[in-house]
């Protein structure tokens, strides 16, 4: 007996009576369609707006925009726009 440490008697370990089920094909699950492909186009698109906003970025600043107030507001702009698309 494995929680005892005990030897099992010599009839050796009973697994009980077996059941059937009855079950036809038509009852036993069906193969589940594969997985959906995550989308390509989402992650482009999200390089494009990063990559937009860095040229945004650069050029406001050799345009001689001062990014120190530029750059905070834009952050909190975009905080507030992820935590009203959220909801």
């Amino acid at each position: 007996d494995p929680i005892t440490g005990q030897p099992l008697g010599p009839e050796g370990p009973s697994t009980g009576q077996t059941v059937n089920l009855n079950m036809s094909s038509a009852s036993l699950p069906t193969a589940a369609a594969p997985p959906a492909q995550p989308r390509r186009a989402r992650n482009w698109r999200m390089l494009g707006a990063i990559l937009i906003g860095i040229g945004g970025l650069i050029f406001l600043e050799q345009v001689g925009i001062d990014m120190s107030l530029v750059f905070p507001a834009l952050l909190i702009f975009a905080g507030i726009s992820l935590l009203a698309r959220k909801r």
